[in-house]
């Protein structure tokens, strides 16, 4: 029996949640595997087995839903769970790493995709701004049960939601300039105006990280006043929606950051629930609403990746892959590092030793640079937009499995899993 467009997706629907239902009760019970990450797993066995979705769910597609629809959800849960005092302290380290680390870390990778993996150097670029951004899914909830310091589970989600939105903002300046000059190399680059070029792009990451911090504030304030006047939990969850994604599209509307706008009108409401709080039952009901929106989004993203991971093209790039993870790693590590070294001389305020390579491999790569990889535009050259998506899978892959793996053993060597500081 063949069915209609609504139904097989209502019927992929169904097998989603069943399965994940299965893989969260076994990850609850074993208390080995993080729950995404074996959602992951499970969905790659799957695809590989030959079950896949039933509905049309294309590149392009899982794109726009990642990106317009997963991730303000996402991003708006767990800036709204923050610790705001602790995020307030800790944002000029915070806006280091991310505004002036990301673009350091695109420049190192850009550069060495031209000069290692033979991407031409705007692409090369392009391709780093897509798969450097980071997503702290997979760890953050092992933070929480090994009683991971606040500070540093600050500084990895502060980090993570802030550099999104940069690396956004670079993916959109770096492909501009790559659909103009598709073949460029060093020369190509100065020939455009390379001093022109970072200013450009130094002026849109500042306008864009700045106008979507007041555009966030702005809507969280008029709708959290309506919180507070109505103290009313299905009010409350409506507006909350409202906030999540009016903030992300107003920011989208206005030419500033969606991302960062979505992550200022969440920190404002967990900073406003100390200052003004809510009834205790609108509390709990807004805190299990998105909590389980988190939960439903993360189920939907980390298995359909896993479904729709191109098994054979990771297999047949085996050895540009292990090259571009090297590269994503130590692009990462050669500024983390650094920059942690040089707040400590700053005198202003330290980052512990201890800290360092948690910041380092806690780095995993997968929603915004799978969004960004399957959005590439039809202009864009075919042949290169398959290169970045392969190669961004398998970087998402590796973060995420072997990195998300291997945390728990890294915190207890490295002594970081007391909430002590």
């Amino acid at each position: 029996m063949s069915l209609s467009g609504v139904e097989a997706a209502l019927v992929d629907l169904v097998l989603v949640f069943a399965l994940a239902g299965t893989i969260a009760a076994f990850a609850a019970t074993s208390g080995h595997v993080p729950y995404t990450i074996a959602l992951v797993l499970v969905g790659l066995a799957a695809s590989l087995l030959g079950f896949g979705l039933r509905s049309e769910l294309t590149p392009e597609l899982l794109s726009d839903l990642i990106l317009f629809v997963l991730v303000p959800a996402l991003l708006f849960q767990g800036a709204s769970r923050v610790d705001a005092d602790r995020f307030v302290e800790n944002v000029g380290l915070i806006l280091g790493f991310a505004v002036v680390g990301l673009p350091i870390s695109v420049a190192l990778l850009g550069l060495a995709s031209h000069l290692v993996l033979g991407f031409p150097l705007l692409g090369g670029l392009l391709f780093a701004a897509i798969v450097l951004p980071t997503d702290p899914v997979a760890v953050l909830p092992l933070f929480e049960e090994l009683g991971v310091p606040a500070r540093l589970s600050v500084l990895v989600d502060g980090e993570s939601m802030l550099n999104d939105g940069v690396g956004v903002v670079l993916y959109t300046a770096f492909l501009e300039l790559a659909l103009e000059s598709p073949r460029s190399g060093p020369a190509d680059l100065v020939g455009l105006g390379l001093g022109e070029i970072v200013v450009d792009l130094a002026l849109g990451v500042f306008v864009s990280m700045v106008g979507g911090v007041l555009v966030g504030a702005a809507v969280g304030i008029v709708v959290y006043r309506v919180f507070v006047f109505f103290d009313d939990e299905l009010t409350t969850i409506i507006l909350s929606v409202v906030l999540a994604y009016g903030s992300f599209l107003a920011g989208e509307l206005l030419g500033v950051s969606g991302v960062v706008a979505v992550v200022s009108a969440g920190v404002f409401v967990a900073e406003r629930r100390e200052t003004t709080p809510l009834g205790a039952d609108t509390r709990l009901t807004f805190s299990i609403t998105w909590r389980s929106v988190g939960f439903v989004a993360n189920t939907f993203l980390f298995l359909t990746i896993g479904l729709m991971t191109p098994f054979d093209a990771l297999l047949a790039t085996a050895v540009p892959m292990a090259l571009t993870i090297g590269l994503v790693f130590l692009a990462r590590a050669v500024v983390v590092y650094p920059l942690a070294a040089l707040v400590d001389r700053s005198g202003l305020t330290s980052v512990p030793r201890s800290y360092r390579p948690v910041l380092v491999w806690s780095g995993i790569h997968v929603s915004i640079p799978l969004a960004l990889a399957l959005g590439l535009p039809a202009a864009f050259p075919a042949e290169l937009a398959t290169q970045f998506q392969v190669l961004t899978f398998g970087v998402a892959m590796f973060t995420l499995v072997v990195q998300g793996l291997t945390m728990e053993p890294l915190l207890h060597r490295l002594g970081v899993t007391t909430a002590t500081e």
